[in-house]
């Protein structure tokens, strides 16, 4: 899609591909969602792209060479921001959106990038939560409410690896545990925030557990019930719901990067 050739339709993708860190064969077979797009993936086009797990942990640090390789393997000639656990990319064809300002938390695992796009201002965020310590990701959850209120009558679309269950009882086969003991559930409460994947209108409902729905499994062998849980969302604040939504939420596992 040349520079400039804005779609109709844009298409979010937030996704979080094992064994992407340091594997540039797997970063430039992600073209295919994009620059070189491959429809037998069976998903969209994508022209906004979140990434998680970028590098790793902090022993992984990113040069400015680094960011730059990354980026050109995975959206080429895409606007990006960049840190060691999230990328958020606009594509080409939205060269012409402007972008009123890109904030990176501390620990680069919060990206925010507000932009105005088919005449709608609207706030990205793409988030990668801790995956080891409860304590750091409820503080994870007061930054991003922080974030929701500036300001907070703008569209705010979130999306990235939460790491952690909305409720067991649908995003979970073999668990019955609920990491963070419910406090994304809370925190989607509290904020007012709409699941998409609950919303029957965005994706197939929430009301089984379907392995097909889930998006993270351990790797390896392990003792015991094989665990899927379901850690990567989107959600919308009550502004974001007013826009329309033509794509439905859906789960393409890791087919992209075979």
């Amino acid at each position: 899609m040349p520079a400039g050739d804005a779609p109709d339709t844009v298409v979010i993708g937030s996704i979080n591909v094992d064994g992407i860190k340091f594997n540039d064969f797997k970063q430039r077979r992600l073209r295919r969602t994009n620059v070189d797009y491959d429809a037998r993936l069976g998903v969209p086009r994508i022209h906004i792209l979140g990434l998680q797990e970028v590098s790793g942990g902090p022993q992984n640090e990113l040069t400015e060479a680094d960011k730059q390789r990354i980026v050109d393997n995975t959206f080429p000639g895409a606007r990006a921001w960049i840190g060691k656990h999230v990328l958020i990319a606009l594509d080409p064809s939205l060269d012409d959106c402007t972008v009123h300002r890109a904030m990176i938390s501390s620990d680069e695992r919060e990206l925010l990038v507000d932009v105005t796009m088919q005449e709608h201002r609207l706030v990205l965020l793409n988030v990668y939560m801790d995956g080891g310590d409860a304590a750091y990701r409820v503080r994870q959850l007061r930054r991003i409410a922080a974030s929701l209120q500036t300001p907070a009558d703008l569209p705010h679309i979130l999306f990235g690896d939460w790491n952690m269950v909305i409720d067991p009882a649908v995003d979970a086969v073999g668990s019955t545990t609920n990491a963070g003991g419910g406090t994304l559930q809370e925190f989607i409460h509290e904020q007012q925030l709409l699941d998409m994947l609950s919303a029957g209108q965005y994706g197939l409902p929430r009301d089984e557990r379907r392995i097909t729905d889930m998006t993270w499994a351990p790797r390896g062998k392990r003792l015991g019930p094989v665990v899927h849980k379901r850690l990567d969302f989107f959600l919308l604040n009550v502004a974001a719901r007013a826009l329309t939504w033509k794509q439905r939420a859906l789960c393409a596992w890791d087919r992209m990067t075979r």
